[in-house]
């Protein structure tokens, strides 16, 4: 008994089954290679973002830099002012110590001979002149004309005997006195 032959056509092709690839329509398409594109932009954005957020890390904003120069030179200038009052404090630490030397220094030395006040010395220019003595008086100076004292000088005649005001002679210059001390206007 013979068995009937198998139908191959059923079993080769059969007709609702896909294929294994089937083919893409065009609109499927167009839509992949749109998003590759849109990612490809997208990853150069993203590269893009990135460098610009290294720059802003790295580069501060202005103002931030200002407060940052204004911190610097205020802490600059703070060290500066500790030293400065560390050098004073020194300056006056020797200072101290040369008061303290020159203090034993004088006490040891010998107290000088007193020396009259400057109020009291002859100024520059000033010389004063011991009253002549009785004897020198009546002498006159070999050379000197007569003095010009007479009667009609009034009542203040200068001679150089008289001991009241004193003032040079202005003819001689020899040392001479008034009479009269209202005469001179002293």
């Amino acid at each position: 008994m013979s068995t009937p032959a198998p139908d191959n056509t059923e079993r080769t092709a059969p007709a609702d089954t896909e294929p294994l690839c089937p083919a893409q329509p065009p609109e499927l398409h167009s839509t992949v290679s749109q998003l590759r594109e849109s990612l490809s932009l997208l990853e150069v954005e993203l590269v893009k973002l990135r460098e610009l957020v290294l720059t802003k890390l790295t580069r501060r904003d202005p103002a931030q830099q200002l407060k940052d120069q204004v911190s610097q030179i205020k802490n600059e200038y703070k060290a500066s002012l500790r030293e400065l009052r560390a050098e004073v404090k020194e300056l006056q630490q020797d200072r101290e110590i040369v008061r303290r030397e020159l203090t034993g220094i004088v006490q040891r030395r010998p107290e000088p001979a007193r020396r009259t006040p400057r109020y009291l010395r002859p100024q520059q220019g000033q010389h004063q002149r011991d009253p002549p003595s009785p004897a020198q008086q009546t002498q006159a100076w070999p050379g000197t004309p007569p003095h010009p004292a007479s009667p009609a000088a009034g009542p203040a005649q200068l001679s150089h005997g008289s001991q009241s005001a004193s003032r040079d002679c202005q003819h001689c210059g020899r040392y001479a006195t008034s009479s009269t001390s209202s005469a001179l206007g002293s």
